[in-house]
């Protein structure tokens, strides 16, 4: 270092700054299933929506992650012993890092996506992934339209919450939807039933 200019070197002491986002949801739960493998247990013992629930409510780090998928392991093994974890085992389980009970109560992105899962028996991660079978996809668009509409989400947070999509791709979702409540009764009884599961 001594050879260079004067200028270079109060650059290089500066560092480089450098923005680190928010993982999205599909990383997130990425992340988890390593971890929990690296931990020495079995992937499937954990349902998809627990894996989902834990990626949702503590992605906005990794460290937060971390920290709620130790209260977890914790739990599991000295609390709750069990070889299948729930989502409702998670949410025992982080009940002191977050207020799950008003969780449950209150309308979230969360809570359409795991609605609209159940309402199409699918996971929650297969609502929010990259599976593009009929039934997986109407699931998907349905979604994204009920948290839109619903919760008013800005376009690109949604692209966050499903894989990283993109603004267009969440409005060309939301506008199918808008298309086919104009003449498909069909689509018209599953919105009306989701709002009202979403609204007990």
């Amino acid at each position: 270092m001594d050879d260079l200019d004067e200028r270079l070197k109060t650059r290089f002491a500066q560092g480089l700054a450098m923005e680190v986002l928010k993982p999205d949801l599909s990383t997130s739960e990425q992340i988890l299933r390593r971890k929990i493998e690296a931990s020495g247990l079995e992937i499937g013992d954990f349902e998809d929506e627990a894996i989902t629930f834990l990626a949702q409510r503590f992605s906005d780090n990794i460290r937060e992650l971390e920290g709620a998928l130790n209260r977890l392991l914790f739990y599991i093994v000295n609390m709750h012993p069990t070889k299948h974890i729930t989502v409702d085992i998670v949410k025992e389980a982080v009940q002191g890092l977050i207020n799950v009970q008003e969780d449950q109560g209150k309308l979230s992105e969360t809570k359409i996506i795991n609605t609209v899962a159940s309402y199409y028996q699918l996971s929650p991660s297969q609502v929010t992934g990259k599976l593009r079978n009929y039934q997986i996809m109407i699931a998907r668009h349905v979604s994204i339209y009920l948290i839109r509409t619903m919760l008013n989400v800005p376009f690109t947070k949604i692209g966050s919450l499903f894989g990283g999509r993109d603004h267009a791709t969440i409005m060309s979702s939301v506008k199918k939807v808008e298309d086919m409540l104009k003449e498909d009764e069909g689509i018209k009884k599953v919105i009306s039933d989701l709002k009202a599961k979403l609204k007990k």
